[in-house]
């Protein structure tokens, strides 16, 4: 329950082990966009995703995987990531065109 961000800091905590987000309101997430997740094609469902930001020292900030959902977690370029999704690389997980037009 809760909404969204309440719910991406909860999901932060389980998938990373990020889990220090100052509750009630997690002013530390930063609300980017809501973008329709059209996966179905790609094995997944389709719904609407609420995109949040954080920003996060990578020198400082350690993940603590902890949650059958993630595979792996790293640190990035974001001119790299943009292409490894724009180009459909297998190691991430799809997004629909409207999302990475609103995300770079």
């Amino acid at each position: 329950g809760g909404d969204s961000r309440e719910t991406a800091a909860r999901e932060l905590a389980e998938e990373l082990g990020i889990d220090d987000l100052q509750p009630p309101s997690y002013v530390e997430l930063v609300f980017a966009f809501t973008c329709p997740a059209e996966q179905a094609d790609w094995g997944g469902c389709n719904c609407y995703e609420d995109v949040y930001f954080l920003e996060r020292d990578s020198e400082e900030c350690d993940f603590a995987i902890g949650s059958e959902e993630v595979m792996d977690v790293k640190w990035m370029n974001i001119g790299d990531f943009e292409r490894a999704l724009r180009d459909r690389d297998e190691a991430y997980v799809p997004r629909v065109d409207m999302y990475m037009d609103a995300f770079f």
